[in-house]
């Protein structure tokens, strides 16, 4: 199933980085949304409490010694697999189309992993997998704060 979401990814990116600007960041929403079928409210929702909405956004401060970029606050974990598209941490940050669709295309990945539980995917959009209280916890904390993010934009 991973390659399947790799080869969807391929495709996404080369289209959005082939000079295939939006320059509307609601459509690359509706179209990350309908590529990776994910909610495009949820995507809003989910940039509203990552980054305010800020598209050159980053986070240095993870206690793992990550970083997060741009307007989904994508994780330096991800750039290995990016890589081969030439997603880059400077391209997350200036590129908040390609940041859209990376960040719709790990949700994606997650509602597999999840088996279709999209609040459990949501979770660990934010905070991973870990079955430990901690992060479970944190998971918790995290899929709040997007219901109430997508309330203030009208689920």
């Amino acid at each position: 199933m991973r390659k399947h979401f790799q080869a969807f990814l391929s495709v996404a990116l080369t289209l959005t980085l082939s000079g295939h600007a939006i320059a509307d960041i609601d459509n690359c929403f509706m179209e990350a949304a309908g590529r990776y079928k994910v909610p495009a409210k949820l995507l809003k929702a989910i940039a509203l409490v990552e980054s305010n909405n800020k598209t050159d956004a980053i986070n240095g401060k993870n206690s793992d010694g990550s970083r997060d970029y741009g307007l989904m606050q994508i994780n330096s974990q991800h750039l290995e697999r990016l890589q081969p598209y030439r997603i880059t941490a400077p391209v997350l940050v200036r590129d908040p189309c390609t940041n859209i669709h990376v960040g719709a295309w790990i949700l994606a990945e997650n509602l597999v992993t999840t088996k279709g539980n999209l609040w459990a995917a949501v979770g660990a959009y934010n905070a991973g997998f870990s079955t430990k209280p901690k992060v479970q916890k944190a998971r918790r904390k995290y899929v709040a704060k997007v219901r109430n993010a997508l309330q203030r934009i009208g689920e």
